[in-house]
């Protein structure tokens, strides 16, 4: 018997609970999106790079000063698309029954990020990029 329509999304979504204590239902990013977020972080890898030099080119992208505006732009991108509920939109201004991405604390919207990235695959890539986000301790 093929797979239901619904056994299948099931497997594609998971509530998360973040730990400003917020619930969200995510899904896992479809191929676009995760394309789309590549091209948005700027990071595609020339043709004809060998390798073992992946991860040192992905580096030096990653730490050219403009990367943290790409992060942004990334996230901005990949949150409305990939939480199911509460529903967020993109606007500025929120509606009775969407949060607006200006609505919602830096730290919720990266938790989100990490948790969908996690949750489709990426998750070391995730993680990388949270690095970049850290704010050093002067103390």
């Amino acid at each position: 018997m093929p797979t239901l329509v619904s056994e299948y999304r099931k497997d594609k979504r998971k509530l998360v609970t973040l730990s400003s204590g917020f619930v969200f239902e995510i899904r896992k990013m479809t191929v676009p999106v995760m394309m789309e977020m590549t091209k948005l972080l700027q990071l595609e890898i020339p043709e004809g790079t060998p390798v073992d030099r992946v991860r040192e080119v992905m580096e030096a992208k990653t730490n050219d000063p403009a990367f943290k505006e790409n992060v942004i732009k990334a996230v901005d991108y990949v949150i409305p698309r990939c939480v199911t509920s509460p529903q967020i939109v993109n606007a500025s201004t929120p509606s009775e029954n969407a949060l607006s991405l200006d609505e919602i604390a830096p730290g919720d919207l990266f938790e989100l990020f990490a948790e969908i990235t996690d949750f489709s695959g990426v998750g070391e890539m995730a993680q990388s990029l949270r690095e970049k986000f850290r704010i050093k301790s002067t103390g």
